[in-house]
This record gives C-alpha cells, sequence and structure tokens, in this order.
C-alpha cells in the first residue's frame, strides 16, 4: 500500500479500471472564494462491482483522517484490498457502467466454486472415482478446475455447469447444480450466493 504525497490540499483516492488509484484532491479555496467551499476533481465515470459475482455490494481498505473543522472523519487513501458483501469474502474490483447480467453472474459463481472451490457451496467426488485411488480424484479435481472447453453443445446456456474430460483413459463428468440453502430445493435465484448452495459432482461417465 502506498501512502500519497502530502500537499496543502486534502486528497481522496480511489481505484480506477486500469488497476491504479486515481487522486480526487478538495482544493481549498483562497477567502475571496468564501468560506468552506470546496472543489472536487475528476470521478470516476465507472461503478466497481464484484468481479466474481457481479454484486455492487463491495468494499475497499481505506485510511480516513480526522478533520477539524468538520469534526468528522474524511477519506484519506483507498488501497487494493476488496471485499464483498454478497460472497462474504476477499474479491477483485471489476469496474463497468452497469452491473454483469444474470446468465454472466451465474457463470462466475459456478467458475469460483469449480476452478478454486471459492462460494457457498462444496464438491461431492463419486464412489467410482475414490475407488480408484485417492492420486486419481486429485487429478480428476486439478482436470475439472482446468477445463476451459465449453461450447453450444455441453454449454447451451453458457452457465458452466457441466463438461468431461479424459483422466488416464477414464471418461469424466462433471455436473453443477444449485440449491436453496437447506439443499432442499432448486435456488430461487441461482446468481445470488445468498440464496444459493452450490453442489459440484464429479463422476465416472458411467455413473451418470
Amino acid at each position: 500500500m502506498t501512502k500519497p504525497e502530502n500537499t496543502g490540499d486534502k486528497v481522496q483516492t480511489a481505484a480506477i479500471p486500469n488497476g491504479g488509484e486515481q487522486a480526487f484532491i478538495v482544493q481549498q479555496q483562497d477567502d475571496a472564494a468564501g468560506p468552506d467551499k470546496k472543489q472536487a476533481v475528476n470521478p470516476p465515470a465507472e461503478h466497481p462491482f464484484c468481479e466474481r459475482c457481479g454484486s455492487a455490494n463491495v468494499v475497499r481498505d481505506a485510511w480516513a483522517g480526522w478533520d477539524r473543522t468538520a469534526r468528522q472523519w474524511t477519506l484519506h487513501s483507498v488501497f487494493d484490498h476488496a471485499r464483498c458483501g454478497e460472497c462474504d469474502r476477499a474479491t477483485r474490483i471489476e469496474w463497468r457502467d452497469s452491473p454483469p447480467d444474470r446468465t454472466t453472474r451465474i457463470r462466475r459463481l459456478n467458475d469460483a466454486l469449480r476452478k478454486s472451490n471459492i462460494g457457498n457451496g462444496h464438491v461431492m467426488i463419486t464412489a467410482g472415482i475414490q475407488a480408484l485411488s485417492d492420486a486419481f480424484v486429485a487429478r480428476c479435481r486439478a482436470a475439472v478446475a482446468a477445463f476451459d472447453a465449453f461450447e453450444s453443445d455441453n454449454d447451451p446456456y453458457q452457465e458452466h455447469d457441466f463438461g468431461s474430460v479424459t483422466v488416464d483413459g477414464e471418461k469424466v463428468f462433471f455436473k453443477l447444480d444449485c440449491y436453496n440453502t437447506e439443499l432442499e430445493l432448486g435456488s430461487p435465484d441461482p446468481a445470488d450466493p445468498k440464496v444459493t448452495r452450490r453442489v459440484l459432482t464429479i463422476m465416472l461417465a458411467s455413473e451418470y
């Protein structure tokens, strides 16, 4: 984290799409302009969203400084670390004019569980896979995480919820289902991680 230069003006910063920070200099006006006159310079045109789920409910680490005149804390610096209130974990900020569409949010949440075991869900390995050794299980898990050959035939809804890989000569399927939080019914909204539990099942093709 880098502390901005201390100038005579008050400085506020926020991330911009290229990954850096943009300073907002709150300029103190001279006496002729009247007391307590301030001017914010160059606000960002885009808005921050969670890179994983697309939620706008994101926060970032920041420093606040005490303003003796206003008698309140004011924003001083914003840093890289961000957290999503919907995913309830650390995330990266994506800057966009508008939120990602529903299909994109579902796909990203599915990918987060499949690739990194991140999100409100868990991975199930079938008995047929487990019977072939722990090392085979690990290779299957790695192959499923690395899979990216999604196309219209195996992913007609573009949600990345099904695919097949070949591991040690065995054809392996993975299937991702979205349930409600009690795991009793389908999720009322797979795009909303707060009401969804994801289950990724990895199985032999013969078990499907």
